[in-house]
């Protein structure tokens, strides 16, 4: 899980593990970091998405009808968790 990792987040899909996802996720800051760094990486998967349709249309169809197991495994706050869903990349 990318959440964990201490290296900075490359463009990534959140949740997809999840049969239900939240349409917009929104990250706020309780206390400022005195760390250098806070920069974001942001896309727009709907505008890719659309350009992939476009310019590339078998590839799209592949991205849209080919299943891919998704799961996040492990523990946190003491509690296990094992969440998997299958669903192709672009649904």
């Amino acid at each position: 899980n990318y959440a964990y990792m201490m290296t900075p987040l490359p463009l990534h899909t959140d949740m997809p593990y999840y049969e239900y996802k939240a349409g917009i996720n929104i990250l706020h800051c309780y206390v400022q970091s005195q760390s250098p760094g806070g920069s974001n990486l942001m896309t727009d998967g709907f505008y890719i998405a659309e350009k992939l349709r476009k310019e590339f249309p078998k590839l799209f169809e592949i991205l849209v009808k080919t299943p891919v197991d998704w799961y996040d495994i492990g523990k946190d706050g003491g509690m296990s968790f094992h969440n998997i869903w299958r669903a192709p990349t672009i649904w």
